[in-house]
């Protein structure tokens, strides 16, 4: 009964986190683009399956072709069209997996569910991701933000992950499934029209993994090359559309740049830097003093004549630095947004987690049971925590959505010009609420069909 009840406790913990999941995802409203990306909210309400369809053909034709062609606006379209019950439950889901892959990133094997240091690792991958996950709620809740950022880099993952089995171990992870290819072949394709930042760096790793095999004159598979190559077709794809280019003359026009020189890229790599690492000074401090522990504690081990192999984590060290590609090609546009910065600091979480596993492991040996207990303690509480205040303030929020969504379906019946009062929510990590985007925003208007929607502020 012991034995069974420890089997399914990261069970226990793996449905508490997808619960709390599907708690914010209903709890959070529709937020700044999702008004510009979804159809009119009379249209939403009157549309049939058919309407549906034609409504996102017709919209990702025109926003692929005109502003944006990365797959996750077109996801958000998507999304947007249905009730957002199925993005709740699926952005949940595709949480989870996100959440996964750091795991199989950081060991290279899959979840044990009796093993007690996986366990562990679960509850460390969710700890580091709300405490220092940048743009949280940008990332993980809004539903434009998600489709754009943490849909992507999922994306981008599945596609990097046989590439990182066979840089670890040479192992071709298709051996035993062929058939996965196909639907491999199509998420390397759209893996190049994830975000202009992130797909740099994954270039990097793909061409180290060809130049290692190469060197170690391994066999390079074919799925490799066709892969690669699809890759490549998606990154041109995205890079020479009509709609990246005319994102880049809107924002050149918006910031008055006129000329660009090495001086413009000088200025803008220092404020990418600066940006970055006043983003996230936290964990880049937590991550710094986590390695000096981790080569002090692997000193002391080989003196006690404990060799300790350090492959696996120079080769996650690898992919973290590779990771910083997708933050120096910020210089590239005049604008960062901290959501940029996922990619870094989900490798730096994948090398933290192994880091942590291992000495945790390690000290579990000789640790007593009740000192044990207390660190899974220590760590459920701070995901506790930080859940609870995560909840709170998208509860609040959603209450103010709703209320004002109300105020403005009540008043547009008597005019076409409606006054709201601003939220009281304030932007945080954890939630923005797009209200500098939707303020003045003739989107806005339109998805209610009125002509303005006024701000004033109550006395």
């Amino acid at each position: 009964m012991l034995n069974k009840t420890k089997k399914m406790f990261p069970v226990f913990i793996a449905l508490a986190i997808f619960v709390f999941l599907l708690v914010i995802n209903y709890n959070t409203p529709m937020i700044g683009e999702d008004f510009a990306l979804s159809p009119s909210f009379y249209s939403k309400e009157n549309f049939s399956f058919l309407n549906s369809i034609h409504w996102i053909v017709d919209r990702v034709y025109i926003q692929s072709t005109t502003w944006n062609a990365r797959i996750g606006e077109q996801l958000a379209i998507v999304f947007l069209t249905f009730n957002k019950d199925i993005f709740n439950i699926c952005n949940s889901i595709l949480t989870m997996i996100y959440g996964y892959l750091i795991f199989l990133y950081a060991f290279n094997r899959k979840l044990i569910l009796k093993n007690k240091q996986d366990t562990f690792s679960i509850l460390v991958i969710f700890v580091l991701v709300v405490l220092f996950m940048p743009a949280l709620g940008e990332i993980f809740f809004w539903e434009t933000g998600s489709a754009n950022y943490l849909w992507s880099l999922v994306i981008l993952l599945l596609f990097g992950y046989p590439f990182r089995r066979m840089l670890a171990q040479n192992e071709n992870v298709f051996t035993n499934c062929p058939k996965l290819l196909i639907l491999y072949y199509i998420i390397s394709f759209l893996s190049g029209m994830t975000n202009e930042n992130t797909i740099v760096a994954f270039v990097g790793f793909i061409f180290i993994v060809f130049l290692v095999k190469k060197l170690k004159k391994q066999k390079i598979y074919l799925w490799m090359y066709i892969s690669s190559a699809l890759y490549l077709l998606g990154i041109i794809y995205l890079l020479i559309s009509p709609s990246t280019r005319i994102r880049s003359e809107y924002y050149k026009k918006a910031y008055g740049i006129t000329e660009i020189n090495f001086s413009t890229y000088f200025i803008r790599f220092q404020k990418t830097i600066i940006s970055f690492v006043d983003t996230n000074f936290n964990i880049l401090i937590f991550f710094s003093l986590l390695l000096v522990l981790y080569f002090i504690w692997s000193k002391v081990k080989s003196l006690k004549g404990q060799n300790i192999s350090h492959k696996n984590i120079y080769l996650l060290l690898l992919i973290v630095l590779l990771s910083f590609a997708s933050v120096i090609v910020l210089v590239m546009v005049p604008y960062v947004e901290k959501r940029a910065f996922l990619l870094p600091i989900t490798t730096i979480i994948i090398a933290s987690t192994n880091i942590l596993s291992t000495i945790y492991k390690d000290l579990s040996i000789s640790l007593k049971k009740i000192y044990d207990l207390f660190i899974l303690s220590v760590l459920i509480c701070i995901s506790i925590y930080k859940g609870y205040q995560i909840y709170t303030a998208y509860y609040e929020f959603n209450r103010e959505a709703i209320y004002r969504e109300s105020q403005i379906l009540y008043l547009s019946e008597k005019s076409e010009l409606v006054k709201v009062e601003p939220y009281k929510t304030q932007t945080s990590r954890i939630l923005n609420t797009r209200e500098d985007y939707i303020m003045g925003n003739n989107q806005y208007f339109g998805y209610y069909h009125l002509e303005n929607i006024v701000y004033f502020q109550k006395n």
